[in-house]
Order: structure tokens, then C-alpha cells, then sequence
């Protein structure tokens, strides 16, 4: 029974809650500071204050840690608005093209246009009426045409004149 009872009292010892109505009043900062415990694997090892000052003196910035993060800080920001003004550029670029293209798109429908006014002025029978009357042209007579019938569809080569009948 003895060493349920010293079992008992090393356990609430350790322990920060303390059940009963006759509880010490004492504030966080009056009780003793416990070191923090290190497992290795399930094992306990024990670890000396020299060990933790190293640990805490780690995780203070020092001055060149402070400079080193101003300076990129810094550099990321002068990036980040390079990459701002770059995307700035390829939009209004994006947006000039889009613009020609209408443009382009416009004088297409122009340039059909106009196209088909020229084709429809050209009439056959309006072309031989004014080469016979302003011109002074006369129409060929049935022995000034020489018909050749050719082997190749598609064109002629003519190395001489084409001899008179």
C-alpha cells in the first residue's frame, strides 16, 4: 500500500491539476519552470541546461538573419512589380491587337466590296461597244480565227509566230 500512496504523490506532483477544495493558490509564474522532456525513440533522455540555452539562443534572429530577410523582402518586391508591369504590357498589347484586327477584318469587307463594284462594271458587251466606237476597233473576221487543238489542256508554248493561212 506504501508504494501506491508514493506512487500517488510522485504522480500529482508532476501533474499541474490538482483535484480537491484545498488547492494552493499560486500563480503560473511561481511554479517552478519544468524542462521540457526529449524521447528518443520511447525513451527518455535527459537534457542539460547547456543544451537548452543552445536550442533557445537558435531560435533568436540575429542581425545578419534580419538583413539577409530585408534584403529579400526587398528583391520580391521589386519582382512582384516587374511581373505587375509586364502583365500591364501584354494586355494592352493583347488589347492593340484585337483593335488591328478589326481593322484588318473592315478593310477585308472594304476591299470585297469594292471588288465586286469593279467586277460588276465589267460588262463584255459594254467593253466591245466602246473598242468599235471611241477606239475604231473592228471584229475579226471567220478567216482571221485559227483554231489548234493541243494535246496539253492546260497550256501552250509558242516558240515562233503562228504562220497565216
Amino acid at each position: 500500500m506504501a508504494t501506491e500512496r508514493n506512487y500517488k504523490k510522485n504522480y500529482i506532483s508532476y501533474s499541474d491539476y490538482v483535484e480537491g477544495n484545498a488547492v494552493r493558490k499560486k500563480s503560473v509564474e511561481e511554479l517552478p519552470a519544468r524542462a521540457p522532456r526529449t524521447y528518443i525513440g520511447n525513451q527518455r533522455v535527459d537534457t542539460s541546461s547547456a543544451i537548452y540555452k543552445n536550442r533557445e539562443k537558435a531560435l533568436r534572429m540575429s542581425k545578419g538573419y534580419v538583413m539577409v530577410l530585408a534584403v529579400c523582402c526587398i528583391a520580391m518586391a521589386f519582382a512582384c512589380a516587374k511581373y505587375l508591369s509586364i502583365r500591364d504590357d501584354i494586355t494592352s498589347a493583347k488589347a492593340n491587337i484585337a483593335s488591328l484586327e478589326l481593322s484588318v477584318e473592315s478593310l477585308k469587307a472594304q476591299n470585297d466590296s469594292l471588288d465586286y463594284a469593279i467586277n460588276s462594271y465589267m460588262d463584255i458587251e459594254n467593253i466591245s461597244k466602246i473598242a468599235r466606237e471611241q477606239l475604231g476597233m473592228i471584229q475579226a473576221g471567220k478567216n482571221q480565227i485559227s483554231f489548234y487543238d493541243s494535246s496539253e489542256s492546260e497550256y501552250m508554248k509558242q516558240y515562233n509566230d503562228v504562220p497565216e493561212k
